[in-house]
């Protein structure tokens, strides 16, 4: 399936409206992606991810891969921070607490990932527009994707049409 951004994600973002984040965990992460980048290793990113069941799981499953695992609020952060300590080391896993929208726009570089999860696609579900898809800010996050990289989503995402 092609994915083809509405015309309200035609509106221009400006990333350097958008202040840098600073939390100890989006600088560390920026680290740390750039460290595997360099080291050739895959990276994956998901956005919003919640308390933790995915990005724990996905680390678990696939470590010859590393995931940037961010998280807006902090309610649910502080619980995917406590449901990682009960884990064992996950090295490739980088929970990082920031806005995604802040955090990729300064701290990653385009064509670096290769798996985006938007598996919190829609904040607001009575609202289509606040969809990522419909964001002016979702070109900017394609340009992230390596060549033949992928989003994934889930199939509510797309509404009952199927997809755009």
């Amino acid at each position: 399936m092609t994915i083809r951004p509405s015309p309200l994600a035609a509106r221009t973002f400006r990333a350097d409206r958008i202040p840098a984040p600073t939390s100890d965990t989006s600088r560390l992460a920026s680290a740390e992606i750039r460290r595997h980048l360099a080291d050739g290793r895959s990276v994956d990113l998901e956005i919003g991810c919640g308390v933790g069941w995915h990005p724990i799981r996905y680390a678990s499953e696939n470590p010859e891969r590393v995931l940037v695992a961010i998280e807006r609020t902090a309610e649910k952060f502080g619980k995917f921070r406590d449901r990682l300590r009960r884990h064992a080391a996950l090295p490739n896993l980088l929970p990082v607490h920031a806005d995604a929208v802040a955090f990729i726009s300064h701290f990653v570089p385009d064509a670096t990932i290769d798996r985006i999860f938007l598996y919190y696609p829609n904040p607001n579900p009575k609202n289509a527009a606040a969809r990522w898809i419909r964001m002016p800010f979702f070109g900017t996050l394609a340009k992230k994707l390596r060549p033949g990289g992928r989003i994934a989503t889930t199939k509510a995402y797309w509404g009952p049409a199927g997809g755009y």
